[in-house]
């Protein structure tokens, strides 16, 4: 029976026949591979290899957020959007938004800026990771600058949001799939998104209708109907 009948039968209430057992490692592995500690059987190979050698399942719910191929596959990674390989699709931005972006060092942090420029203003964001981070195993960058910092952010964000591109990138998902392999565990990553705000004052400010400004912007590409805003009363997405 493989790594993934045996879930689907766990999550489906039956009893496979040993415990599904699929251990997010990559902390571990991270930690120990940047300070040479990986025990000597493991030094030399891949997470993939480790837990195959084991007989574990593939965990492949959290992508791998620093290992991107292309720099622009997690550039966007303030904002919530990335385009790894794990999530089939590209993040493009219409000729509407110009990017600078900028990298630089600080004592052992390592820092990278990067602004939107659009004819409605301009968002930056700042995220950042260090030599204590990588050493505890960390699996992705802290947000040191957010993206809404006033209340005027809101119709910025908006309006840079609506300049998003989706782009299918089908293939090199199932490339990435294909080394995983269907039988070894449940892998699956979607599209991600979040937007990080900064405090709450200014995520109340005006509210609802600059956050419902900023939400609608975002429901064309999700492919999410748009949100119905009512004051003091539930979000509704019907």
């Amino acid at each position: 029976m493989t790594h993934k009948k045996r879930m689907l039968m766990a999550a489906r209430g039956e009893m496979p026949d040993m415990l599904p057992y699929a251990p997010r490692f990559d902390l571990w592995y991270n930690s120990n591979a940047y300070r040479n500690r990986l025990p000597e059987k493991y030094r030399g190979m891949a997470p993939n290899e480790i837990a195959r050698s084991e007989g574990w399942g593939l965990h492949k719910v959290i992508p791998e957020l620093l290992e991107a191929e292309h720099p622009e596959e997690n550039l966007y990674r303030c904002l919530g959007l990335y385009g790894l390989k794990e999530n089939g699709c590209r993040i493009e931005f219409s000729d509407q938004v110009e990017i600078k972006v900028e990298k630089w060092t600080e004592g052992e942090e390592g820092l990278t800026r990067v602004a939107y420029h659009t004819p409605k203003g301009v968002i930056t964001t700042t995220e950042l990771i260090n030599d204590e981070m990588r050493n505890a195993g960390v699996s992705i960058t802290w947000v040191k600058e957010r993206a809404i910092k006033r209340v005027e952010d809101y119709e910025t964000l908006a309006f840079l949001l609506e300049q998003v591109r989706v782009i299918p990138d089908f293939d090199r998902y199932a490339k990435w799939q294909a080394e995983v392999g269907l039988s070894k565990g449940i892998s699956w990553m979607p599209l991600n998104f979040s937007i990080t705000t900064g405090t709450t004052g200014v995520l109340c400010a005006g509210w609802p209708s600059r956050w419902s400004r900023f939400l609608n912007s975002s429901s064309r590409w999700l492919g999410i109907p748009r949100p119905k805003w009512c004051c003091g009363e539930p979000i509704s997405t019907t």
